[in-house]
């Protein structure tokens, strides 16, 4: 497999054995934002295997073909250009149930927290977001709206908060985005 930038400049090249079991994420990174295509060249596919190219961000999905052309866009949002957006699955995920949802970890501080909580993500989306503060049992006993700034932070209030474990959980409204992580409340 091969793909190149739009200046022809080689992104990936994998030549590795794929079947109905395979699960091969293409990681690009860097990309300056603008339209693109991925070229799917020379693959020898098994008629009996059915494989699925995945794009995680527009929650496409399509049978594998031979000599395919894929034509995908990066934008402001960092979401566009993650590390796991584009995958090859031998099984259709939704039939499977596995998730196109990439759930992204959460750098949350401090922890245990009393007043508030600080939280970082490496990807995040652009505009609002669903916030969820659940207790251990899975009960959610905050749900409020919020947005990241411009270096992936958030900061949420919790001084009214019962002391315990609980985890928090960001969505946006497209469901595009998910990310979890646990915290202590003083």
């Amino acid at each position: 497999m091969y793909t190149e930038t739009y200046n022809g400049q080689p992104l990936s090249i994998d030549q590795r054995s794929i079947n109905s079991k395979s699960f091969i994420p293409l990681v690009m990174e860097k990309l300056p934002a603008g339209r693109y295509s991925l070229h799917l060249t020379q693959l020898a596919l098994n008629p009996d295997n059915k494989l699925y190219f995945i794009d995680n961000y527009t929650q496409q999905m399509n049978p594998l073909q031979r000599d395919t052309i894929y034509l995908f866009e990066i934008n402001s949002d960092s979401l566009s250009i993650s590390r796991n957006r584009f995958l090859i699955a031998g099984k259709d995920p939704l039939q499977s149930g596995l998730s196109l949802l990439e759930i992204y970890p959460l750098n949350i501080w401090p922890n245990p927290a009393m007043d508030y909580l600080q939280i970082k993500c490496s990807v995040w989306p652009e505009g609002m977001v669903t916030v969820l503060i659940n207790d251990f049992s899975g009960r959610t006993i905050r749900q409020t709206r919020s947005s990241f700034d411009s270096n992936g932070k958030l900061q949420i209030p919790v001084n009214d908060i019962h002391p315990g474990t609980y985890t928090i959980e960001i969505r946006n409204t497209n469901s595009l985005y998910r990310a979890s992580g646990k915290w202590i409340k003083q």
